[in-house]
């Protein structure tokens, strides 16, 4: 089927109200093709192929059952649980997997136009995808039927009776339900609350459905069959169990094909997939980088220096004679604060460690800094244009004026 394209320009609205997509410049048409049209594509066929699937997937295990019955026509099913199948328990999903699956985000989409040529040869959609889905329901439908006839030939139900031809149905019916909705959550590619819904409710509402309808009398074959099922070992066992068999295959087959045989949509999923989460730990600490933005803005603040009683005397931590007077004079400073004084950068290792042996501190160390009243504009070393932010001349405990920022 062709999509066709309307554009609503002065020419009138006729194209635009006949057409499937209606834009208004010419120049949107790159976004529609990359971005919706290749998303559709791949949803639609998916939806075919799916649809197909499931239902093969069931209905060929009374083929199964025919020949152990002689071809006589009985079911293996209960009759309304077979007319419920894509009516509530394998609807939900595939809808909303047609509506909000994006198999590459937007923005991929639109920085590597080329992917857009896998929609182009289709190969999403042909005659050796459809008879790849066809006969994995085909081997889906065979282990589903034999491989619960084989585990359950010897088991008992809760209440010790052997399992007849009804119980098997009901586990089979509940891995093909499991493992149908299981293998459409392996395809979709980003996973959201209402994909996890669908699945969920599917699943539950199948196991919600048995329990309620097998207390109905008008139904023979099912009635009073779950307290017998659900109480055995074996029923939990094995339809846990089937869904792994029947899956093993799509999982080895995506992961063989994403490690050994990448494709060109490949490795953009796995480039979108780290370019997300970069973005998303990035987000998570722009509150710190933010804070500590703000935090180098302000200027130094008057901090209390109390030492714990007993402890001993700081030389590099407390004020000079000099300052405590001008304290008492009235000329106390505006703002006291720590610095981390470095040694200058031409000071040779040995002129250091003769400077430290004679008394003084040429190496890095912790200042206590004393702020003046008189600010101080300092130059910058690569050129002549002033430093960005106010400068003041501040002392230090020895005596020795250094430059700090407001």
């Amino acid at each position: 089927r062709r999509v066709h394209g309307g554009i609503s320009g002065r020419e009138g609205l006729q194209a635009a109200r006949a057409a499937d997509y209606s834009i208004a410049q010419f120049r949107f048409i790159v976004r529609l093709l990359l971005v919706p049209g290749a998303w559709d594509h791949r949803r639609i066929a998916t939806l075919i192929l799916y649809s197909f699937h499931k239902n093969v997937a069931l209905y060929l295990v009374q083929f199964w059952f025919a020949l152990y019955n002689g071809f006589s026509g009985q079911t293996i099913f209960e009759r309304w649980t077979i007319s419920l199948y894509n009516v509530l328990f394998t609807s939900l999903p595939i809808v909303v997997h047609a509506l909000l699956d994006q198999e590459i985000s937007a923005e991929m989409s639109l920085r590597y136009p080329a992917l857009y040529w896998v929609s182009q040869r289709g190969e999403f959609f042909n005659t050796r995808v459809f008879w790849q889905w066809m006969s994995s329901a085909v081997y889906s439908s065979f282990l589903f039927f034999f491989v619960v006839t084989m585990a359950t030939r010897s088991c008992a139900s809760f209440s010790g009776r052997v399992i007849g031809q009804w119980e098997q149905g009901v586990m089979i019916y509940t891995a093909v339900v499991i493992t149908v909705n299981l293998k459409l959550a392996l395809r979709v590619h980003n996973h959201t609350a209402l994909h996890l819904l669908s699945f969920g409710a599917s699943v539950l509402g199948w196991y919600l459905y048995i329990g309620v309808y097998s207390t109905f009398t008008f139904a023979p074959e099912t009635y009073g069959i779950v307290a017998d099922l659900f109480g055995s070992a074996s029923f939990w066992i094995v339809t846990l169990f089937v869904p792994i068999v029947v899956l093993f295959n799509d999982v080895l087959f995506a992961y063989c094909s994403r490690t050994f045989f990448p494709s060109p949509t490949h490795i953009v999923q796995e480039v979108d997939a780290v370019a997300r989460t970069t973005r998303r730990v990035i987000g998570r600490f722009q509150p710190a980088v933010e804070i500590a933005k703000l935090l180098k803005t302000l200027p130094l603040r008057r901090h209390n220096l109390d030492k714990p009683p007993g402890s001993e005397h700081d030389d590099s931590l407390s004020t000079t004679d000099d300052e405590e007077a001008a304290a008492a004079a009235g000329n106390s400073p505006d703002a006291v604060g720590i610095a981390i004084i470095s040694p200058p950068s031409s000071m040779t290792p040995a002129a250091a460690a003769a400077a430290a042996a004679g008394g003084t501190t040429p190496a890095a160390g912790v200042g206590f800094l004393t702020e003046t009243a008189t600010p101080v504009h300092l130059e910058s070393e690569s050129d002549d244009a002033p430093v960005p932010f106010p400068m003041s001349k501040t002392t230090r405990a020895s005596g020795e004026s250094v430059a700090v920022p407001r």
